[in-house]
């Protein structure tokens, strides 16, 4: 299993982002429209898992700003998830 994240950020900016936020995942640059070419042109943050074989089995997009719901929407719904796909 693997979490890599992407972002249309510089990667100067994403050493202070990971930095700030203690981020320990990698974070890959690309340009804002392979962004949205790999959210399929939803908005963010997207989440999205991906079985053994490479087919999206789920995508998220958005996100809560109160960290608690965000927190328990990864604890119920994407760590559940993640199992599923570890499991096919």
């Amino acid at each position: 299993f693997e979490f890599l994240s992407f972002t249309y950020e510089s990667p100067g900016k994403i050493s202070l982002l990971k930095k700030k936020y203690g981020l320990r995942y990698k974070v890959a640059s690309a340009s804002s429209q392979e962004c949205y070419r790999l959210n399929q042109n939803n908005g963010f943050p997207t989440s999205i898992i991906l079985n053994r074989e490479g087919k999206i089995i789920h995508l998220y997009t958005g996100g809560d700003e109160d960290r608690k719901k965000s927190a328990q929407f990864i604890a119920t719904e994407v760590y559940n998830d993640i199992q599923e796909a570890l499991t096919q």
